[in-house]
């Protein structure tokens, strides 16, 4: 069982365990495709980071019984597709507040394209980051004028989500083919060629 990561802390040896363990036991086209893990990873961590942000709006979380200082409600979502940096896309389904006063900062709305969100998802799993970093890593993904409170809470949301995906059980078995060359120059009757040497397994 994947162990939460906590404030100031690190846990490299738990991430990179679960890293080689993927790598050795997953098909690419599980990891990357269109339907992979990675694709539903992003679609569950947005959809996180998207409902945080209106909780952040409304004052209150979902389900939450405090009193609630605003008329505003939360009023179900709004299917949206985006495109990835790999040109993927991506189905959400967007939150949305009763007044429409609600303005995403992660995905404007009107925005179809979003990019930036790679690396930083797999830096948050990969990479054995404390908080401070992680927090760092999505102020430079919203780029404007996000308040720590926000920051804190999305990360929060964030570690969660990421959390349980570590935690999901593996099939027994992966299929996965490795493939290496190496490029080199050799010399034919006073000629210098080129040639590429494949090594499949």
């Amino acid at each position: 069982m994947a162990k939460k990561i906590a404030a100031g802390t690190r846990s490299v040896d738990i991430n990179n365990t679960l890293v080689e363990k993927i790598l050795s036991q997953s098909n690419p086209n599980e990891l990357f495709g269109t339907d992979g893990l990675f694709q539903q990873l992003k679609k569950q961590v947005l959809e996180r980071i998207l409902e945080y942000e209106l909780s952040h709006e409304l004052g209150y979380s979902r389900h939450s019984k405090a009193s609630k200082q605003d008329s505003n409600r939360r009023n179900g979502t709004s299917a949206k597709t985006i495109i990835d940096d790999s040109g993927q896309k991506i189905e959400l389904d967007i939150p949305r507040d009763r007044d429409n006063r609600f303005e995403p900062q992660l995905i404007p709305k009107g925005v179809r394209r979003f990019t930036g969100f790679d690396d930083s998802v797999i830096a948050l799993y990969a990479r054995g980051m404390t908080m401070s970093e992680i927090q760092s890593h999505l102020e430079e993904m919203y780029h404007t004028d996000v308040s720590k409170e926000l920051i804190s809470s999305i990360t929060d949301g964030v570690m969660d989500e990421v959390t349980r995906w570590q935690a999901r059980v593996l099939d027994r078995i992966y299929p996965i083919v490795y493939l290496d060359c190496i490029m080199v120059n050799y010399r034919c009757f006073m000629h210098i060629n080129k040639a590429t040497l494949f090594s499949l397994k």
